[in-house]
């Protein structure tokens, strides 16, 4: 797990440090170049990111980086000490930049729980033409693979483009096999909730 924190390439995945609209067809198939699978976590990994304030001013953040044409968001959850993106990002635009822009509107709302974000962040890029069918997988059921909802329910912080929602929700309870560098990622994130 430590390794995945350090600066370097580890099965693909990146841990940047951070200083102080593409138009695409959804499918399972990344589309474009500047597809992104990025992590953001609380410091310290104190919990608190899971609450409605926070779901709402979570998706009204994503949605006006949207509109300001930062980025497209294909699917998002938010969880208890960190959120997981699948994004595209322009070729113009810099991804510590935006997610520091992410990051800054979020801020506000975390000052009342003394929670703040983790220096840097995570990132996996994704490739043209890659099956993303796992990575959506992954994004849907991290709150029931971490214990924090029955699998009946469903999780609020769980966000998916509707276009994707289209072609995703009929394969989103079946299983599906995780590629090495996303079952690596998970071992990184997934804190086991206590019995």
């Amino acid at each position: 797990m430590a390794i995945l924190r350090s600066r370097g390439s580890v099965d693909g995945m990146i841990r940047i440090p951070v200083r102080s609209p593409d138009t695409y067809l959804p499918s399972r198939w990344s589309p474009l170049p500047g597809g992104h699978f990025l992590t953001v976590n609380c410091r310290g990994r104190k919990p608190g990111l899971a609450t409605p304030h926070f779901n709402f001013e979570f998706h009204a953040a994503l949605h006006l980086l949207v509109l300001e044409g930062q980025w497209q968001v294909r699917s998002a959850v938010v969880m208890p000490y960190y959120v997981h993106l699948h994004v595209h990002l322009p070729a113009h635009l810099d991804t510590a930049t935006v997610l520091q822009r992410f990051k800054d509107r979020l801020t506000p709302c975390l000052e009342p729980t003394e929670l703040t974000w983790e220096d840097g962040y995570c990132d996996r890029r994704i490739a043209p033409g890659e099956d993303c069918l796992a990575l959506f997988h992954y994004l849907y059921h991290s709150p029931y693979e971490a214990g924090l909802i029955p699998s009946i329910e469903s999780w609020p912080g769980y966000y998916c483009t509707e276009g994707d929602w289209r072609w995703f929700r009929p394969l989103a309870r079946r299983p599906c096999e995780y590629p090495p560098w996303l079952t690596a990622w998970r071992m990184y994130t997934v804190v086991p909730t206590p019995a």
